[in-house]
């Protein structure tokens, strides 16, 4: 072989060399980025793994409950719980849960699953066992337990209030929204009015002010029809009701004339036989 020929086979070799280490290191990189890619599962509602896996039996997917936007009657509570629950395909499951709101209406929670790492909507009808896990007391009836949580809270405490005694809030509402609008002064009158008739030391004058605008001012009509069922009551009943009609006014340095006459209509349907001064603004 020439001198020629012994340096182009050199040469040829040399080059097949440097390309089996160039496909060696790419498939040694392609094996380490396979090895640190995670696993992502197509199943949307699998979480985290926890310690409370021995107790899963549903491999890390909740049956769907229903959407919590549906309910109509939403109220808002925080509560801890530590639950046994079926769901809807009938896997059983136990987890601790921060609540945020329910409905009892349409048997609907809805709450941070610790087990889960995320949001979830249960069923009370499917709750076997419950715990609260800030007092330590065993929860015979959840929906129930939450709704008497719920009702010693300042706004569960008014809204109950209004429900239970509607005819005489929305009457003194309707006399503080005679300028257009309720104070602050006359919301803390109609708080401690709603106070006595229920003997709720939680309701506000800000909680009430704030739910009596969600509900928005009354009729002239449903106004005067809550004042007919008003005068059928104990003459008691209708006499605190107008103290705090006239109270709602005078938070004010000048009562308007409607103002005036609403008062001057609440004594001749509610107490017809009021002393004169009763009138008087």
């Amino acid at each position: 072989m020439s001198s020629s020929g012994f340096w182009i086979v050199v040469l040829f070799g040399g080059l097949v060399l440097v390309g089996l280490q160039i496909v060696h290191r790419a498939m040694r990189q392609d094996e380490g980025r396979a090895k640190a890619k995670p696993h992502f599962t197509s199943t949307p509602l699998e979480g985290p793994a926890t310690e409370d896996g021995p107790h899963d039996s549903t491999n890390g997917q909740d049956s769907w409950e229903g959407g919590f936007w549906d309910v109509e009657n939403a109220r808002f509570l925080r509560k801890n719980f530590h639950i046994a629950y079926t769901d809807a395909s009938g896997q059983r499951s136990e987890r601790d849960i921060s609540m945020r709101a329910f409905d009892e209406g349409s048997d609907l929670l809805l709450a941070h699953c610790h087990l889960r790492g995320a949001t979830r909507t249960f069923r009370f009808s499917r709750i076997s066992f419950c715990v609260d896990l800030d007092t330590g007391e065993i929860i015979a009836s959840p929906s129930r337990y939450c709704v008497e949580a719920y009702a010693i809270t300042p706004r569960g405490a008014t809204e109950m209030a209004i429900e239970e005694h509607y005819d005489a809030l929305m009457i003194v509402f309707f006399v503080s929204r005679l300028d257009g609008k309720t104070t602050s002064k006359e919301a803390d009158v109609i708080a401690r009015f709603a106070s006595a008739l229920t003997g709720s030391q939680a309701i506000t004058g800000d909680v009430m002010r704030t739910v009596l605008k969600e509900w928005g001012p009354p009729s002239l009509g449903a106004y005067r029809l809550a004042v007919g069922r008003v005068a059928k009551k104990d003459v008691k009943d209708r006499a605190r009701l107008l103290v705090c009609a006239r109270m709602v006014v005078l938070t004010k340095r000048k009562p308007s004339p409607e103002e005036r006459a609403a008062i001057s209509y609440l004594c001749d349907r509610l107490l017809p036989d009021a002393p004169a001064e009763w009138r008087q603004l």
